[in-house]
């Protein structure tokens, strides 16, 4: 598993988009090399909404970021859970909401930074009409089995050891590609290993205060380590 064999199973997902006819989509790899040379490698997968005018198949990077959702309160939100997990392998102690207030995002080419040492992506590839969450377009997208096996195959392609799963329909879609999880939907923490990746639900971005990510990140460390 390396850079290389996640950048040739993107390369099979491109090939089914042609074959599927899809023209707009957007495929996922690390925004920077150095992710690869991180012990602890760790996922946030979101639900993000789209802007229509992106044209093509197109890897995402760190400029279509800061050119497309560097206003976003998602984006915006993830940022922060990315500052807070690169803090607690730093530091290896309990976060505080406090502290999650004081980062700084408000520069993005520095702080896009941060999210390199992690791996962004979101559930949603294809660009369509529909430019918010599209529920029903997400979970029968799955329904389609190479979709299902390309995401565990690019969860153990990129090494991932923690994958943070974001919002009530990533949590019904992970169940959908991985039904030996059965995670829950609920306020109440829980994670479950499975497969060498520990799978951490948390409530989407938008919607989640300083006080949940600390909280909910504290938990997820402890049974990490």
């Amino acid at each position: 598993m390396s850079k290389e064999s996640l950048q040739k199973l993107n390369e099979t997902l491109i090939q089914h988009f042609k074959e599927t006819g899809v023209k707009n989509a957007l495929y996922y790899e690390p925004l920077f090399d150095y992710y690869w040379e991180q012990k602890d490698k760790i996922g946030l997968c979101n639900l993000e909404s789209y802007d229509k005018e992106i044209q093509g198949i197109n890897r995402i990077s760190a400029e279509r970021i800061l050119d497309y959702w560097s206003n976003a309160q998602t984006l915006q939100k993830s940022l922060k859970i990315f500052q807070a997990i690169n803090w607690k392998l730093e530091n290896k102690n309990y976060i505080t909401e406090e502290q999650i207030k004081l980062f700084d995002n408000k520069n993005w080419e520095n702080a896009i930074d941060e999210m390199g040492c992690s791996l962004y992506f979101n559930l949603r590839l294809t660009i369509g009409s529909q430019v918010n969450e599209d529920k029903k377009g997400i979970t029968e997208f799955y329904n389609d089995s190479f979709y299902a096996d390309y995401f565990r195959r690019f969860v153990k392609e990129s090494e991932l050891k923690m994958l943070i799963i974001t919002g009530e329909t990533g949590v019904n879609v992970i169940n959908k590609i991985y039904p030996e999880l059965n995670l829950i939907w609920s306020d109440e923490m829980q994670a479950k290993r499975y497969d060498g990746v520990l799978f951490c639900p948390m409530q989407h971005p938008s919607r989640i205060s300083y006080k949940k990510i600390a909280d909910d990140l504290n938990y997820f460390f402890d049974l990490y380590e």
